[in-house]
C-alpha cells in the first residue's frame, strides 16, 4: 500500500432538491490521474499503478465490504470483517508459535550465549512490534478556496513533528451528504484493518492520500496534501455531478472470484 497516494474525497452537491452522484479526479503530482465516483453507501476507486494497468476498488459501506478488481485477469477478490478477523487471528498464531520455537531454542544455548540471544530476540520484536504515530492536527489561521470549495489549513504533526499540510474542508462545506460521510469514513476505517492485518499486498497498492489512519482523523475533504519539508502534493483536480451508470459499483459479468489460499473459512 502506498500512503502518499491519494484516496480523493468524495463531494456532492444537492441541485434543486436532486442529489446527484459525484465523480472526483485527483492527481499526485505527475502520475497518472484516479477516479473516485460515491453513491449513497456504494464507492469505486479507479486508478492506475506505474505500468499504467487499471486498478478498480469497489466498497460497500452497507455490507462493510472491499472487492478488488483486476481487469487485465478479469478476477476479483472479496475482503470484508469476518475475513480480516480471521486472517489476524491466523497470524497472531504464526506470531506466537515462532516466538515459543525460537525460546525453546534459545533456552537450550550456554548462559552466555542465551542472554545475547535473548536480547536480540528482544530487540527484533521491539522492531517488528506495530506501533501508530501520534497524529496531531495543528489549525492555521490562513483559509483558502479550491474548486469553489472553501477549506482550511492545517498542519499535521506525526509524533511532534510536521509531517504535512493539508487544505481540510467540512463535509458540510464540501457538499457531502451524510451517507456519503458515513460510506467515506468507513473505507478508512476498513483501510486501517486492512493494512494492519497484512492483507493489503493481495488487495494490491489500495491509493491513499495519507495513511487512512490520518485521513481517518481529518474527517473531511482534503482538497489538497502538501508533504513536509517537500515533496509533491496530492489535490482534487476536477469535480463532477451528473447520474453514474447503474453498473459502476457491481463486478463486470465473466469476472472470476479469487480466493485466499491457507485463510481459515475459504
Amino acid at each position: 500500500m502506498k500512503p502518499r497516494l491519494a484516496v480523493a474525497l468524495c463531494l456532492t452537491l444537492v441541485w434543486g432538491g436532486a442529489r446527484a452522484d459525484v465523480s472526483i479526479t485527483y492527481r499526485h503530482g505527475s502520475e497518472p490521474a484516479s477516479r473516485i465516483d460515491i453513491h449513497n453507501d456504494r464507492l469505486r476507486l479507479t486508478s492506475r499503478d506505474a505500468q499504467g494497468q487499471r486498478q478498480i476498488i469497489l466498497f460497500d459501506a452497507g455490507k462493510r465490504q472491499l472487492t478488488v478488481l483486476d481487469p487485465a485477469r478479469k478476477t476479483y477478490l472479496e475482503l470484508d470483517e469476518a475475513t480480516l478477523a480471521r486472517q489476524m487471528a491466523a497470524l497472531k498464531q504464526m506470531r506466537s508459535q515462532m516466538r515459543a520455537l525460537m525460546k525453546a531454542q534459545i533456552a537450550k544455548l550456554p548462559p552466555e550465549q542465551r542472554e545475547q540471544a535473548e536480547a536480540r530476540l528482544q530487540q527484533q520484536q521491539a522492531s517488528t512490534a506495530d506501533k501508530e504515530p501520534d497524529i496531531t492536527l495543528h489549525q492555521l489561521s490562513k483559509r483558502n478556496r479550491l474548486l469553489g470549495v472553501s477549506c482550511r489549513e492545517l498542519e499535521v504533526h506525526y509524533d511532534g513533528k510536521p509531517k504535512s499540510r493539508v487544505c481540510l474542508a467540512s463535509a458540510k462545506n464540501a457538499g457531502l451528504t451524510p451517507s456519503d460521510a458515513a460510506t467515506l469514513q468507513g473505507l478508512y476505517v476498513f483501510l486501517e484493518h486492512l493494512q494492519a492485518s497484512a492483507m493489503h499486498n493481495l488487495a494490491g497498492p489500495t491509493r491513499t492520500a495519507a495513511p487512512p489512519q490520518l485521513m481517518k482523523r481529518l474527517n473531511g475533504v482534503a482538497m489538497r496534501i502538501q508533504p513536509l519539508p517537500q515533496g509533491e502534493a496530492t489535490h482534487v483536480v476536477k469535480l463532477e455531478h451528473q447520474p453514474l451508470p447503474a453498473d459502476t459499483f457491481v463486478i463486470p459479468e465473466g469476472y472470476t472470484s479469487l480466493r485466499i489460499p491457507g485463510l481459515p473459512g475459504n
